[in-house]
């Protein structure tokens, strides 16, 4: 679970959740070179692609703690899904 500050409230999101978020956030700017409002107040643009990918991948980690599974990737888990995460650099 992840706590989120939006617009003077408090919201509690999954950790499932906030990798979408972070997802819709990589595809965004990667489609549009623009910005993209993160978690209710965050711009990320494309300067912002490696910080996106970290977070990326700790959220991936725990949503697959939260699934019981280890050493493996959210790909292996839905059968080969396309994840949209450019590589670091």
């Amino acid at each position: 679970m992840a706590i989120t500050y939006e617009s003077g409230s408090v919201t509690l999101k999954t950790n499932e959740q906030m990798l979408a978020e972070v997802q819709d956030a990589i595809n965004a700017v990667l489609l549009t070179g623009g910005s993209y409002t993160l978690f209710g107040s965050r711009q990320v643009t494309h300067a912002d692609l490696g910080d996106l990918r970290a977070m990326y991948e700790w959220y991936e980690e725990r949503v697959l703690m939260d699934k019981g599974a280890t050493g493996m990737n959210l790909a292996d888990l839905s059968g080969g899904g396309n994840i949209n995460v450019p590589p670091n650099g």
